[in-house]
């Protein structure tokens, strides 16, 4: 009887483990989902479909877990993580920053990784630093 116990409890704790692993949102979570997304997207897709394929909520995730699989301190991230625009020779321009990469463990998230995506009159051009910096250098443009 008393194996019995011990096989179910053994059982109970080994699915408990998975069902918790599973419900934890990292960043890396989220910066996976973010790469896979970009290589769904594609030139001329509507704001609105780039935003659906990329996705628009906050995550929250869980920086640290404590033993038993409790979360020990978590923060909503934005996706897109930040947004901006600005208008050019009757143009307008958003740029939607999607959070990639991380290129230093300081707990900041830096402009170096986000992935810009340039949203011209509403259609997508493209996406990537190097686009939006030659896209800015070439219309003298100040981002906001």
């Amino acid at each position: 009887m008393q194996t019995l116990y011990r096989t179910l409890f053994l059982i109970t704790y080994i699915m408990f483990l998975c069902g918790c692993t599973a419900y934890f949102y990292t960043p890396q979570n989220l910066m996976t989902a973010n790469r896979s997304n970009l290589s769904k997207l594609q030139i001329g897709m509507t704001k609105d479909q780039v935003m659906q394929t990329m996705g628009t909520e906050g995550k929250e995730t869980c920086n640290t877990v404590l033993p038993f699989f409790i979360c020990g301190s978590s923060e909503l991230i934005n996706n897109p993580y930040r947004t901006t625009g600005f208008h050019n020779d009757g143009k307008t321009y958003h740029v939607l920053y999607y959070w990639t990469d991380v290129k230093q463990r300081d707990g900041a998230i830096t402009d170096d990784e986000l992935t810009p995506l340039l949203i011209e009159n509403g259609t997508l051009v493209g996406w990537g630093s190097q686009l939006l910096d030659s896209t800015i250098k070439k219309y003298e443009l100040r981002v906001r």
